[in-house]
């Protein structure tokens, strides 16, 4: 068992689960429902498997509130400008090409998804 991570939170869990409750930008909603699952107890594990990302970006968000709050957490932008959206699934049975982040199960490609436990469809450094 790691040891017990501390954050003096700036926030109670009801302002955080506001705050995700009413955000409406795709890209914070994982960040702030972390923020959220955190603040209720969870650990940085059980709340990364939760969210479906990585235990590390658990960790940079964390690191993100502690240095500025919420207003830090919104500030930044993961993945980049050139980031090549897919709109097709790739073919069941493909391994993930160099450059797959993950998969979507909103782009109905659950079997495949599920599989193979993407996240997102998302080339990232496309040109």
């Amino acid at each position: 068992m790691g040891r017990r991570w501390y954050c003096d939170w700036q926030h109670s869990e009801q302002e955080l689960f506001q705050v995700y409750h009413h955000a409406t930008n795709g890209r914070l909603l994982p960040r702030l429902q972390a923020l959220w699952q955190l603040r209720r107890g969870r650990s940085l594990a059980e709340v990364a498997t939760l969210i479906g990302d990585t235990y590390r970006t658990v960790q940079t968000w964390v690191t993100w509130y502690r240095q500025g709050g919420l207003a830090e957490v919104t500030r930044h932008r993961q993945g980049g400008v050139g980031a090549e959206k897919i709109d097709r699934c790739p073919d069941p049975g493909t391994e993930s090409p160099r450059g797959y982040r993950g998969i979507s199960d909103a782009m109905g490609c659950d079997s495949l998804g599920a599989r193979a436990g993407w996240e997102h469809v998302e080339l990232l450094g496309a040109p």
